[in-house]
């Protein structure tokens, strides 16, 4: 219950990824709380999503098709081609 809620309440923050990124740091936190390890991958995963959607937007590359998708590969190649992004940035993309 609280897992699809704080999914909902982050994936409708839409491409405020710093709302998105508060929603799921609270969830991850209530996760550690209530010691479920379920949820807490989960929203880890969305802590991870919603941090790279807000510091890809600082550089203008879209985050929205992959924020919430299991898509992230897809980006690499409009990483790659980006001037602001480095090597070491596309490489932690791809660990995350």
């Amino acid at each position: 219950m609280v897992r699809s809620n704080l999914q909902n309440l982050a994936r409708s923050a839409g491409i405020h990824y710093k709302k998105a990124l508060a929603i799921a740091q609270v969830g991850r936190a209530f996760s550690q709380i209530t010691h479920n390890s379920s949820d807490l991958r989960v929203t880890e995963a969305l802590v991870t999503q919603a941090w790279w959607g807000y510091r890809l937007a600082k550089v203008h590359v879209s985050f929205r098709e992959c924020f919430g998708a299991n898509d992230k590969e897809s980006l690499i190649p409009t990483l790659a081609a980006n001037k602001s992004i480095s090597v070491d940035d596309v490489l932690q993309y791809c660990k995350d």
